[in-house]
């Protein structure tokens, strides 16, 4: 997953990218930037911050410390944002999704044409409730409020399909 998001932002020049993930694979993360897109700065934010390289391409944070940082990475111009294990945004009302889906929509804003690219990775099932995919689906653009963003009812219609269709 991770190889797949840092060759998606190369292949789109979608920089700088944020990736928010748990901290246990922030150095993971790192390694994998370094790996598959060597000509690329990643920075790696822990506690405060204070030693973060601002001029990097991929910035790496994890959750538990993104409101901390949510002020300045949405100052960056980024143009891309993936989440890992996007299913810890699954609680609209927690404080981490909110977070996590706010700085989604200013880089949406500051973004050309809005469209910039986001990714939700996650290998982990969400088998409780299909409400469990709305910060995901609102997240990637796909549902505002209760209702599908214009975008996906346009390309539902393109296939002939509605949200109502199961396919």
């Amino acid at each position: 997953k991770t190889a797949q998001s840092v060759l998606a932002a190369s292949v789109a020049g979608a920089y700088p990218m944020l990736a928010v993930v748990p901290n246990v694979v922030k150095i993971n993360w790192a390694r994998e930037v370094q790996r598959w897109t060597p000509q690329r700065r990643v920075a790696v934010i822990h506690g405060d911050g204070r030693d973060v390289d601002a001029f990097a391409d991929v910035f790496v944070v994890n959750y538990e410390i993104l409101d901390r940082h949510f002020a300045w990475l949405s100052s960056l111009g980024l143009r891309s944002m993936v989440v890992d294990e996007a299913h810890f945004i699954k609680n609209l009302k927690s404080q981490r999704s909110q977070q996590v889906l706010a700085l989604a929509e200013r880089i949406r804003e500051g973004s050309p044409g809005g469209d910039p690219l986001l990714l939700a990775l996650t290998g982990t099932p969400l088998i409780n409730d299909v409400e469990d995919f709305n910060a995901i689906w609102r997240f990637l653009g796909w549902v505002k409020g209760s209702r599908p963003a214009p975008e996906l009812m346009r390309r539902l219609e393109e296939t002939g399909l509605t949200p109502a269709d199961r396919g």
